[in-house]
């Protein structure tokens, strides 16, 4: 009898959080469809997983999350190519990695990767695992619709949803492109 992998998408998965992340679900089992809008990186990722957890049927998807024509494009092939999806990670997110020089001549993301050390905030590698132990430790029911922040359940601040009614259409849109409703989410 054949074991056959569980499946988990995760978006931004081709560096930061989304790279560690995907790299520890490997290591428990899974198989990675990885998502992301640079080739080259996405590639060092797949060649990552399958070194890590060889035989599995890992995959690259490239879109750029902010089109949201080539979202609708992807969620089309992606269900009409994939019959199951056990785990989903939205993680996208875009970083500047340009250098940019504050008025005091310092490099802006290095001063913000060293604020963010020196008040508490983790790296990928540790928010990847604390992802990746919170998902082996939780049923789907009781976390579903729900955000967090370093384990722990949180409301989601409205500068993040914007107007209600902003985040009412968004929810809409996501549920009608995918299928899936978010559910009741608090917003403040």
């Amino acid at each position: 009898m054949t074991t056959v992998a569980k499946v988990a998408l995760v978006t931004g998965a081709t560096d930061g959080i989304g790279r560690a992340t995907a790299l520890r679900l490997a290591r428990y089992g899974f198989a990675l469809h990885v998502l992301g809008r640079d080739a080259a990186r996405g590639e060092r990722v797949l060649a990552d997983l399958n070194h890590i957890a060889p035989g599995r049927p890992h995959a690259l998807y490239l879109v750029d999350m902010s089109d949201l024509d080539a979202v609708e494009q992807f969620l089309r092939q992606y269900t009409d190519g994939n019959d199951t999806l056990d785990l989903l990670v939205l993680n996208a997110n875009a970083w500047v990695r340009d250098i940019s020089v504050a008025p005091a001549e310092v490099d802006v993301v290095f001063a913000l990767r060293l604020l963010a050390k020196c008040t508490g905030l983790i790296e990928p590698e540790e928010s990847g695992r604390r992802i990746v132990r919170h998902v082996l430790e939780t049923r789907a029911e009781d976390v579903g619709g729900k955000y967090y922040a370093l384990e722990k359940e949180k409301r989601l601040p409205a500068k993040l949803t914007g107007s209600r009614d902003a985040f009412d259409r968004l929810a809409a849109y996501s549920e009608r492109v995918t299928g899936v409703a978010l559910g009741e989410l608090k917003v403040l």
